[in-house]
């Protein structure tokens, strides 16, 4: 994004009458744009916003189980996410995310209940290795079964 700036400035400097000048600084612009929404505050003021207007309220009362899904329910509204979709996983002090690609599951840290946090951490960790072998072992078997009949058309 600075390179562009960059690069957009020392056009408009040494060569006034280029378009190139605008298309650094247009692309530059789009890059600011992008980091502006990917910011994690403004991801968590969206699911915010989300939040209020899908369920009128942001303290939910959420329930989240963790099992052969993710298992996650706000005010009786059950949503099940895969373990493979998951993109990252990230800590704070007082909780554990679970990072979708268009949705964070936060698990409190002291509602985990029965089990120790090194324990959950390891059970996340071994479920989403898990989901991901069986999902992309799934991916081979389909791929393979559509191959199949252009193979017998061909011969």
């Amino acid at each position: 994004m600075i390179m562009g700036i960059l690069l957009g400035v020392y056009g408009f400097m040494t060569n006034p009458g280029s378009h190139m000048n605008y298309v650094w600084l247009g692309i530059a612009a789009l890059m600011a744009f992008g980091e502006i929404f990917s910011s994690r505050h403004m991801v968590t003021k969206r699911q915010i916003n989300r939040y209020k207007k899908k369920y009128g309220r942001v303290n939910n009362k959420i329930d989240i189980t963790l099992s052969d899904k993710v298992h996650y329910s706000i005010d009786g509204h059950r949503m099940d996410y895969k373990w493979h979709s998951i993109v990252e996983i990230k800590e704070t002090d007082d909780l554990l995310i679970l990072c979708y690609p268009s949705e964070m599951i936060p698990l409190k840290k002291e509602g985990i209940k029965n089990v120790t946090l090194d324990e959950t951490r390891e059970y996340i960790r071994d479920h989403i290795a898990l989901d991901k072998a069986v999902y992309e072992e799934k991916k081979k078997k389909k791929k393979s079964i559509k191959q199949t009949p252009k193979q017998r058309l061909v011969e």
